[in-house]
């Protein structure tokens, strides 16, 4: 789980260049909710995920522990596949990148 939430909010970041707005964050929900709408998962509920990691809080007490474990798969993954790429470049070459700098923060 922890994996999952550093692995949404790094790319959140990168996504926007910096730590994200509440508009951004607004945007980037409805966007997850929408990608992935198979999930039920609604822009409310990613919002709320979204909001509550990138301030470094525990989710906890924000969302039902279910939804706060599906959310983070769900959008971790969203994340991931619709961030933009370079030509020829994969999620999962990403994703490498990704590891690689939160390991790096430490």
């Amino acid at each position: 789980m922890e994996l999952l939430v550093a692995i949404s909010a790094f790319v959140a970041v990168d996504m926007c260049g910096g730590k994200p707005s509440p508009v951004q964050i607004r945007e980037l929900a409805t966007e997850v909710a929408e990608a992935e709408d198979w999930s039920s998962a609604t822009p409310q509920e990613v919002e709320a995920f979204l909001s509550t990691i990138l301030t470094g809080r525990s989710l906890s007490g924000v969302l039902p522990a279910g939804s706060a474990v599906v959310l983070a798969f769900v959008v971790a993954a969203s994340l991931l596949s619709s961030r933009p790429k370079s030509e020829g470049e994969w999620w999962f070459n990403y994703l490498d990148k990704v590891e690689a700098a939160i390991e790096a923060a430490g």
